[in-house]
């Protein structure tokens, strides 16, 4: 296509010598696929064939057990930084900020007790420094998925929507102005973390269930291509295939996609081929899938008998890469399980239960109880940034990839784990006030 060399297989021999050792199987893929051509047989030629797609599955997976192998380290550092860190910060923020309790100081002495260090380092520490570190470092964690793929997403919201947000932001930005926050930070921190990650998640749900349902349909086209390559093979044309898919499947995605090509292509007196190319387009599901209806339509106009092999094919190779990614899923599952635990049950408690730590000192004057809410307001916020940055971490390294669903998951994540910390932080206060 670039006309830089003189036929396809000097541009194959290019395109393998420029990969990299970590796609090592598809390289040797590639040299398989020019070894075809000089096969004189067809059941040579898929033999090859055959064994290139093999290496390349097999290549896939063992990028992926390699990269699953070496997550141990990482997700311990990503831990620390993202919980262990910030709770040390917070355990010795006390002695930081307060003076300490002399033996021989009275009790007077101890009235009025103020402040003789500025938090606001500790504050840029936990609110900007720690979460930056965190998200640079899970990002170049993804950044080694061998089977990254980011999708495009888009989010339109509407009037209401954009009305509740400003609502949200106005709201807030009257409280911090007024320093209504640093007497309710509990009421701050639920109207950051519960209206508008709520907004997003009820949003997007519609979004989730499409993509989950997409994934359901995919399944059907593989199995339709298995179908309609067989019936192709044993003599039947293009056109006969697809009617026999519908009349073997009743209420499925691609019967009514078959349905639709059927009719426009009746109505408008098109090639039945090329209608299926121009409809398989706007279908939302996997781009190999729609390439491979696409190919097949298009091999049919020539060679019917040629075109179901191909679809045979084409649908054994697209079911082994599922079985990949199922496999993977697997793999990965115990990593995203504990992360997404973390996010939703233990950073609250630990959280909640250290800041609360300052509620032994609350108890020795106004400017102790100040340094309080300001504690439990930094550190909630702390926890929104933590837990988007798990939530855009376990949805990268295993599900949609995209944007839409890590706000799905941080609008169905976040108001719980709010909650969680809130709570903890509530008793753990009446449980130190109570008895020191």
């Amino acid at each position: 296509m670039t006309r830089s060399k003189t036929n396809a297989i000097s541009g194959l021999i290019q395109i393998a010598s420029s990969l990299s050792n970590m796609n090592d199987g598809l390289r040797q893929a590639l040299h398989l696929v020019i070894s075809s051509t000089c096969e004189k047989t067809k059941e040579g030629i898929s033999r090859v064939l055959d064994k290139a797609n093999s290496i390349v599955i097999s290549g896939v997976k063992e990028g992926v057990e390699k990269y699953v192998a070496s997550l141990t380290v990482p997700t311990l550092v990503l831990f620390a930084l993202g919980i262990l860190l910030p709770v040390m910060i917070l355990s010795f923020f006390p002695l930081l900020i307060f003076q300490s309790y002399f033996p021989l100081a009275s009790s007077e002495s101890l009235t009025g007790i103020a402040p003789v260090v500025e938090p606001t380092g500790t504050y840029v520490l936990l609110l900007i420094i720690l979460p930056a570190m965190t998200f640079l470092f899970a990002n170049s964690i993804l950044s080694r998925n061998p089977i990254s793929v980011i999708q495009k997403s888009r989010i339109d919201l509407g009037r209401h929507e954009l009305f509740v947000l400003f609502s949200i932001v106005a709201a807030i930005l009257v409280l911090l102005l007024s320093g209504l926050a640093d007497d309710q930070p509990y009421v701050v921190l639920l109207m950051l973390s519960i209206p508008a990650p709520l907004l997003f998640a009820l949003k997007l749900k519609g979004d989730h269930l499409t993509r989950s349902h997409n994934r359901e349909n995919e399944k059907e086209f593989i199995t339709a291509l298995y179908q309609m390559g067989n019936r192709m093979i044993a003599g039947g044309s293009f056109e006969i295939s697809l009617k026999e898919c519908i009349e073997s499947r009743f209420n499925s995605p691609f019967t009514d996609f078959a349905k639709r090509v059927l009719h426009k292509s009746r109505m408008m007196r098109k090639n039945i081929e090329r209608v299926v190319v121009e409809e398989i387009t706007v279908l939302p599901i996997s781009p190999l899938i729609k390439g491979a209806m696409q190919i097949v339509a298009k091999c049919a106009n020539r060679d019917t008998q040629g075109a179901g092999w191909l679809a045979v094919n084409l649908a054994q190779h697209i079911s082994d890469l599922k079985s990949c990614e199922l496999k993977i899923e697997e793999r990965l599952r115990g990593v995203v399980d504990m992360m997404r635990s973390t996010c939703v049950f233990f950073a609250p408690v630990v959280l909640g239960m250290t800041c609360s730590i300052f509620s032994a000192v609350d108890v020795y004057g106004s400017s102790a109880t100040l340094m309080f809410n300001s504690n439990i307001l930094v550190t909630g916020i702390y926890l929104i940034e933590l837990t988007f940055i798990i939530t855009y971490f376990t949805v990268f390294l295993l599900g949609d990839r995209s944007w839409n669903e890590v706000l799905y998951q941080f609008g169905r994540r976040m108001p719980l784990s709010m909650i969680v910390f809130i709570g903890t932080s509530l008793l753990t206060r009446m449980w130190l006030i109570r008895f020191l």
